[in-house]
């Protein structure tokens, strides 16, 4: 058990979740709170002199005789262990037998159009008032505390977050994304998905990337061929689309799909999006609907309509 996690147990921030066949999201969740007795005990030791997987040692005198211990920024952590380092909070250390090996955080690649940097946040986020999804998850994390344990960076993560998952001793792994659903506490990774490439011989620039590339003479020969229409007119690049002038869509979004409350548009090579814009309303009782970008009033709703969102609204406040 990792010391992130004792001491999450510690402060009552854990949470434990009984899932079964017939309700893999969970049956049962709750917060589980555990008093840290463990932090400054002893080790075993196997018969190799290698620590085991439990609790690593915190004393400083019983760390230097350990042989497979790290000495670090004037402190000896013990083998097996994960820690940010005091000269870079965007960086992951872990020892590994004497060896301290350290990785910048990846930070996923943002395909909205406007980006912030948190002062307390290692990668840039979508702005809110493009993409609101990305950011809010972040703001209600101390409305919720409800997130995602990860046991690779032994972090918690906010609900709805997305990151490049840390495997040790390999480091963060750019080939894969991980999201913590936050209604149940759990962190879904899939495989980076490779875009479609026009060019016959792709190449990879870095061993360490995942998708391919054309190569760059080749690139720009497509480029310029592409961007412009048979009239002269240049068209509009949005992530990996060409879009001709006049024309309109809604842009998707990884993770989280078609944002159909915005449209954008192709204006003679320059993209413009927009959100939709709701009329103010003056009745006393609003809702909002499900795939509705605006509120409505309830007054103007038929009886079905009323109660298919009792029903979508007890869904969203309904917990295990």
């Amino acid at each position: 058990m990792s010391m992130e996690l004792l001491r999450h147990l510690d402060k009552g921030t854990a949470f434990i979740q009984v899932s079964t066949k017939l309700n893999p999201r969970g049956e049962i969740r709750g917060r589980v709170h555990v008093p840290n007795n463990c932090e400054f005990g002893s080790r075993a030791q196997t018969d190799e002199g290698e620590p085991d997987d439990g609790v690593s040692v915190r004393d400083p005198e019983e760390l230097k005789k350990d042989p497979h211990t790290c000495f670090f920024e004037g402190q000896h952590q013990a083998h097996g262990s994960h820690w940010t380092p005091h000269y870079n909070n965007c960086f992951s250390c872990s020892c590994q037998k004497r060896t301290v090996i350290c990785d910048p955080i990846i930070c996923p690649v943002l395909t909205c159009t406007r980006t912030i940097q948190p002062e307390d946040k290692c990668c840039p986020l979508c702005d809110e008032r493009k993409e609101p999804k990305d950011v809010k998850a972040l703001e209600k994390i101390e409305e919720h505390p409800e997130g995602c344990y990860f046991e690779g960076d032994q972090k918690m993560h906010a609900p709805g977050t997305t990151w490049h998952p840390f495997v040790p001793p390999f480091g963060y792994i750019k080939c894969a994304v991980c999201t913590c659903k936050g209604a149940t506490g759990e962190v879904h990774c899939e495989k980076v998905t490779c875009p479609h490439l026009p060019c016959a011989k792709p190449v990879r620039r870095s061993p360490s990337d995942c998708c391919k590339e054309c190569p760059e003479e080749e690139r720009r020969l497509l480029d310029h061929a592409d961007m412009m229409q048979a009239d002269g007119t240049p068209l509009c690049k949005f992530g990996k689309n060409y879009y001709q002038n006049t024309h309109n869509w809604h842009p998707h979004v990884p993770l989280f799909g078609e944002m159909k409350c915005i449209t954008c548009w192709c204006d003679h090579g320059v993209t413009k999006c927009q959100r939709k814009t709701c009329p103010v309303l003056t009745c006393s009782h609003i809702v909002r609907r499900e795939g509705k970008c605006c509120p409505e009033c309830s007054d103007e709703l038929s009886k079905e309509e009323e109660d298919l969102i009792k029903v979508q609204e007890n869904k969203k406040t309904w917990r295990p």
